[in-house]
């Protein structure tokens, strides 16, 4: 049996199967918490001491550990985050209009309760996340971010950042540990649109352009004519047709496709006598 104060570290010489036991004390006359972080064996705390025991140990790797805290406003034991990092609980990209869940793993951190997890995309806070579980002896920690990213989030920087709030006996300045920036790959489906208008005999031009992640396909649909043309210009599709007439009348049809899925259109030509229009455009 070896009698170790707060402060010591402890060595123990004990042979092969023979029971050990370590009283762990300490002289704080306000102790909020203490006990024996341990993998076998069992404990018993009372107001001012801990006793671990194991009844028979074989186990040399064993390394029992007595935690002790003074107060609630001042942890004997601070360990900043050995690491932090950002990583999404989903596979593969996002699509634009879904929900989907960041998780933020810190590592070997104490005390967790005094932890506050920061999340950010690019330099906007979106997110604090006290942490309540109460534990003196580095653990990992996990904070989760739930977000419905839009078509402006594509490559924004997710990032969380760990703060251990000490209270004031702490420093003024509250050790930090932040993660390395999380990529968000958003996939969208995002025509755009623009109308155009004519007038019998006269040349009608219909363009269909789209963006989106990644970037699309884009086909028309439409009844062939002679005097009908369509060419691509950049990302835009044209269709033109030359001295518009009734047999130019009818539904054209826009398509834009990806990954996503896709997106169609219709322009319904329409003559008027000497009115030509195409309705709407693309969105």
């Amino acid at each position: 049996e070896r009698f170790c104060s707060d402060t010591t570290r402890c060595s123990v010489v004990v042979k092969f199967g023979d029971p050990v036991a370590i009283n762990c004390s300490t002289a704080a006359t306000t102790t909020f918490r203490m006990g024996w972080e341990y993998s076998a064996g069992k404990a018993t705390v009372n107001n001012s001491y801990a006793f671990w025991k194991i009844d028979k140990l074989e186990d040399w790797t064993l390394q029992p550990i007595c935690y002790v805290y003074p107060d609630i406003g001042s942890p004997c034991i601070e360990t900043t985050p050995d690491l932090v990092s950002v990583s999404a609980l989903e596979d593969g990209p996002m699509e634009a209009g879904s929900t989907y869940r960041l998780k933020c793993d810190i590592y070997n951190v104490a005390p967790a309760h005094n932890l506050s997890v920061k999340w950010y995309r690019d330099n906007t806070t979106l997110y604090t996340d006290h942490i309540t579980t109460y534990d003196v002896t580095p653990r990992n920690v996990t904070s989760s971010l739930t977000i419905t990213p839009l078509r402006s989030d594509h490559r924004s920087l997710f990032r969380c950042k760990a703060e251990l709030h000490l209270g004031p006996r702490g420093p003024e300045l509250p050790p930090t540990a932040a993660s390395a920036p999380f990529v968000a790959t958003v996939l969208c489906k995002c025509p755009q649109q623009r109308s155009v208008f004519s007038h019998t005999n006269r040349d009608v031009t219909f363009d269909c352009s789209a963006e989106g992640n990644p970037d699309p396909e884009i086909k028309w649909i439409y009844k062939p004519a002679h005097n009908l043309k369509e060419t691509t210009e950049g990302r835009q599709k044209i269709i033109t047709v030359t001295a518009a007439t009734s047999t130019n009348a009818g539904f054209y049809i826009c398509v834009a496709t990806n990954k996503v899925g896709n997106v169609t259109r219709t322009v319904t030509l329409v003559m008027r006598g000497m009115n030509t229009h195409s309705a709407e455009h693309f969105s």
